[in-house]
């Protein structure tokens, strides 16, 4: 234990200024698509954090690009909207109708090579809810706005998904492709 508290706090110290940045950016441009959402939309709101943890986190990463990011909540919404016209009442056959709905956006995603994650949670909520323009307006805005964010500020940004289990960082990842972005 006492090893992985020092792990922390070596890390904080090399990386405060990026921990500080990049926490800022995810924070500015959260609260302003929280500003545009309403009570409606909070069904979709954890999957938009995450996506935001990904973008900022990890902005080098294939799942926090722009052709990751929109193709695969575009498939969250068509197949949670699609899905959840299925009338079902029984409750066995009602779980198996949302499991669907997360399996076809899983495998769009796998298919296209467009892996977002937090997408699958998307086509689960609207599944649960029913279409509606709203939480779709409010989904894709999402995306959209956390792409253009990332587009603009991804040469400032280093990419932390190179922490390995041993508690070890992998400098190559934060320092050459921060440097250098694909």
């Amino acid at each position: 234990m006492k090893n992985r508290i020092y792990y922390i706090s070596r890390s904080l110290r090399t990386y405060w200024k990026y921990y500080l940045l990049q926490t800022l950016l995810s924070v500015s441009v959260l609260f302003i698509i929280l500003l545009l959402l309403t009570s409606r939309d909070m069904v979709v709101i954890a999957s938009i954090g995450a996506t935001s943890f990904i973008v900022y986190a990890m902005p080098h990463a294939k799942s926090a690009m722009a052709r990751a990011v929109l193709p695969s909540y575009v498939a969250g919404l068509v197949f949670g909207s699609l899905f959840g016209l299925i009338p079902v009442h029984n409750v066995i056959l009602l779980a198996l109708v949302y499991s669907m709905s997360v399996g076809c956006t899983i495998f769009f995603m796998l298919a296209t090579d467009a892996k977002h994650p937090p997408a699958a949670s998307v086509a689960l909520g609207v599944a649960l809810t029913g279409f509606q323009w709203e939480v779709t307006i409010a989904v894709l805005g999402s995306a959209v706005i956390l792409s253009i964010a990332h587009h603009f500020s991804k040469h400032l940004l280093l990419d932390f998904s190179g922490f390995d289990t041993s508690g070890r960082e992998s400098t190559r990842k934060h320092e050459n492709r921060s440097q250098n972005p694909r």
